[in-house]
Order: C-alpha cells, then sequence, then structure tokens
C-alpha cells in the first residue's frame, strides 16, 4: 500500500463495505518534527510549535525576499523550501538534493523552469544547515557514538531521553531493539550486516534510522490507544492509518482519531504534532 502513488486508480479500487466510510489519518511532516525534536533544534520546533509555516520560512531565508507558497508566483520557491524541510534532515548533500527538487518537481507537475541550479541547491543545504545548526551537531555526535557504542568500545548512552544506544542495538521507549549486526569499519567508513549484504552507516543516516524507528512507535502507540477505544485500524501506510466506520459514527470517529493522533507520546511531551482526516467511500476519496 505504502507504494501506490497519489492518484493512483488502485486507491480507488479499496473502497469500505455499504453502509460505511473509510476514514485515514495521516501524521503531518512526523519525521521532520522528530528530528526537531531529537536534536532540540530551536528555530524548527518553535515554527512547528507556533503552527507557522517551515517551508516557507527556510525559502525566505534561501531567497532573501518574504515567500508565500499560496501564491503562483512563489510555487518554485515554495516547493524548494518545503522539499529542504523535509528532505535535508538526513545528511543530503547538494548533488543528492539537486536531483531529489527534479524527481519530485517531475512527479507532482512543477514546472522548475531554469530557477532550479546545482549553484541554487548548494545554498539550499548551507541555508538549511545554518538556520537549523543544531541538526548536524547531532550528525557528528551520532557519528562519534556510532564508532563507540554500536562496536562495543565503550558503554551506552542517552538519547533526549528516547533512545539507549549500546553494543549493536538502539533501544526506544518501547523496549522494542532496533539492531545492529557486525559493525565495523572499513578504512575511513563504517558499515553494519543486514540480508547477507553490508550497508553504510554515518551519522546522519544513524539520524535517519532513529527518527523512522521513534516515528513508527508514534503511529503505532496512537493505533493501539484507538483500538482501546473501538477503532481498529484496518490499513497502515507510512504515517497514515486507515479506520472503517458505519456511517451514523463517522463524525465522531473523526474527532476521536484525530485527538489520538496528534496526543504527544510520554516520551516526548513537548513534540508539536499534527495529523490530517480524511473520509471516503474509497482510499482514494479519502485521500
Amino acid at each position: 500500500m505504502q507504494n501506490l502513488p497519489r492518484g493512483s486508480r488502485l486507491r480507488y479500487a479499496l473502497e469500505a463495505p455499504e453502509g460505511s466510510k473509510l476514514i485515514v489519518a495521516d501524521l503531518g511532516q512526523i519525521e521532520a518534527r522528530l528530528t526537531a525534536w531529537f536534536c532540540n533544534a530551536t528555530v524548527l520546533m518553535a515554527q512547528f510549535r507556533e503552527k507557522r509555516d517551515p517551508y516557507n520560512e527556510l525559502a525566505t531565508e534561501i531567497f532573501r525576499r518574504p515567500i508565500d507558497r499560496r501564491k503562483p508566483s512563489d510555487m518554485v520557491e515554495g516547493f524548494i523550501g518545503k522539499t529542504g524541510i523535509l528532505g535535508l534532515g538526513y545528511g543530503a548533500g547538494a548533488d543528492k538534493f539537486y536531483s531529489m527538487v527534479v524527481s519530485l518537481s517531475k512527479a507532482q507537475g512543477i514546472n522548475l523552469g531554469s530557477s532550479w541550479t546545482e549553484e541554487l541547491a548548494k545554498h539550499t543545504v548551507g541555508t538549511y544547515r545554518a538556520m537549523h545548526k543544531e541538526i548536524p551537531r547531532v550528525w557528528q555526535s551520532l557519528d562519534n557514538i556510532m564508532k563507540r557504542q554500536l562496536a562495543g568500545i565503550s558503554g551506552s548512552i542517552d538519547g533526549r531521553g528516547a533512545v539507549k544506544i549500546s553494543q549493536g542495538q538502539v533501544l526506544g521507549p518501547n523496549n522494542l531493539p532496533m539492531l545492529y549486526d557486525q559493525v565495523m569499519p572499513d578504512g575511513n567508513e563504517w558499515y553494519y550486516g543486514y540480508g547477507g549484504r553490508r550497508h553504510k552507516l554515518y551519522g546522519a543516516k544513524f539520524l535517519e534510522n532513529i527518527i523512522q524507528y521513534l516515528a513508527r512507535i508514534v503511529l503505532m502507540n496512537a493505533a493501539l490507544r484507538l483500538n482501546g477505544r473501538g477503532y481498529r485500524f484496518v490499513l497502515q501506510a507510512h504515517d497514515e492509518l486507515g479506520f472503517i466506520v458505519p456511517d451514523a459514527g463517522v463524525e465522531e470517529a473523526k474527532r476521536a482519531i484525530h485527538d489520538e493522533m496528534v496526543r504527544p507520546p510520554s516520551w516526548a511531551l513537548d513534540l508539536p504534532l499534527t495529523a490530517s482526516v480524511g473520509v471516503g467511500q474509497n482510499y482514494g476519496e479519502a485521500k
């Protein structure tokens, strides 16, 4: 389900039974929000907490003029700001970010024109890292921790109170370990074994693993709470949950589902969460 593109006809083929609706709830910007929280990135956290638009604010810094992505004249600049917030938290360099923007713009039908250049990509990456300087610092810190703790050279360390990193594993607030097998250096680079292959590991990638691990916990804890309230999810893809609800109970269910999706976890009470809730006869309409 998570590989179905938006607008796919297959989404419309997934229908709720007659007399019921499909409710789909999606955690908004969950990885960017968790990254800001985990890294204690004060500017980004304030933007999320105060319900400002971090996409516009990054674009404003990049282009050195006020950007409002709701305006057709600022659509490209706003898209670059959005892609930066959602795509630069895990250490992407200028080359990778340039390709990322090109690929996503094609998928979303956005014409970048001649404004998107490799030089602008480099400037965007630098602006993001300067504006949210705590995040690159955590990449470096995790790089050092990875080489010590995962390889078992020294003891464990707590990360923001949410994870504990020790030899070969990361233990999260649900006590389910994320395991790393055969962590070892090869020259100046570090690798771990998984699925019979070697995978490169470095600070920013390690942060990505941890954030996606925590995002999964946030989502599934909401699912468990909702199950306790009588709403059992029937579909899960990325950061969204789907529920089939009788027509008569849709409005009440929407409120309950939204409440639980935005409830901060006990281990991150200051984590600002947001969620969108859609309703339809099928998956396509609900999204």
